[in-house]
């Protein structure tokens, strides 16, 4: 009796081990990411990126997806990187650690990723998975999807926005970030796009001025969803930015690009948030995506069944 209880006790003991998350460092303990994940094999991973500044601790207390995926036998890996608004040499060496271990420690294949990214981190994620595509062997994954939160994925376009923002009347909290936004970019990039265009191409996932879209043209074959608030009138009436300064703008005209390679996969989905929120705040378009049903969009990359048991699951929202 008493060894049966014992076991009981291990076994409870085991799983809530199994969800709570666990942290570990790569790049000479400078960089720390956070796994999610459920008991025995997994089924799939979830790569996710939070945005710029944000930690993985409030990235998960914001969400439900992993706790939804460890349900279906998914991992989460969540890779902060502070300040970084791109996917430099560092931030591809530190994924690929990342990667390494975590598919290696957990058994999970090759093409049994999806990739996600909040805000600059969307952008770090589509850039990644370009190289993963691009070059597959020198990489740890073959990404089946990506999704985008309220993400820049024009370098160039970016810049130009903070700069329009900065010449703006209007003073309001948001100056200060784009200021900070612009100096990072002209620090690690070398310059404006005009003092150093190669730089901005090499670095965006997608290039507006480019006729095949620059990087991007690597994806035609992969699904990708981009999510965007609906939030034109308060960009043009509170910041004086007009439709070109929406992330969602640019990011429509890369999903049109990739449906003219024949990408039918390719999504924009735009969402309405249920408050007023600032200009950066793109956390408020996640709280505005149905999380399940992102959930099954996963599954469905990564062939994964769908049955009833997710259509029942408490998102906790």
């Amino acid at each position: 009796m008493k060894s049966a209880i014992f076991s009981l006790l291990l076994l409870v003991s085991f799983l809530t081990y199994a969800q709570n998350p666990l942290s570990y460092y790569v790049g000479d303990y400078s960089w720390k990411y956070t796994v999610v994940t459920p008991p025995g094999k997994a089924k799939g991973l979830i790569v996710f990126i939070p945005g710029f500044t944000e930690t993985s601790e409030s990235f998960l207390d914001d969400v439900t997806i992993h706790e939804i995926g460890y349900k279906y036998g998914l991992t989460t890996l969540v890779m902060p990187f502070g300040s970084k608004l791109f996917a430099d040499k560092e931030a591809i060496q530190m994924l690929n650690e990342a990667l390494t271990k975590v598919m290696s420690d957990h058994d999970i294949p090759k093409n049994k990723v999806v990739f996600g990214g909040l805000s600059v981190g969307g952008s770090i994620a589509l850039r990644y998975a370009e190289f993963c595509k691009n070059y597959a062997q020198d990489y740890p994954a073959n990404p089946q999807g990506i999704f985008l939160i309220d993400s820049p994925v024009d370098l160039s376009m970016m810049y130009q926005t903070y700069s329009n923002q900065l010449n703006s009347s209007e003073a309001n909290s948001s100056m200060n970030h784009a200021l900070q936004y612009k100096n990072l970019l002209e620090r690690d990039l070398k310059g404006s796009p005009d003092i150093n265009p190669q730089n901005y191409r090499d670095y965006s996932p997608f290039t507006l001025n480019d006729a095949d879209g620059g990087n991007i043209k690597v994806l035609k074959n992969t699904a990708i969803r981009s999510y965007h608030g609906m939030d034109f009138m308060q960009h043009l009436y509170d910041h004086q930015l007009g439709f070109m300064s929406l992330h969602s703008t640019v990011a429509s005209e890369m999903i049109a690009q990739l449906m003219r390679m024949g990408n039918t996969e390719a999504e924009l989905i735009l969402t309405r948030c249920d408050h007023d929120v600032e200009i950066e705040d793109a956390s408020n378009v996640f709280r505005s995506i149905d999380e399940l049903d992102l959930l099954i969009w996963i599954l469905n990359q990564l062939d994964i069944p769908v049955n009833s048991t997710i259509n029942n699951s408490n998102t906790g929202k």
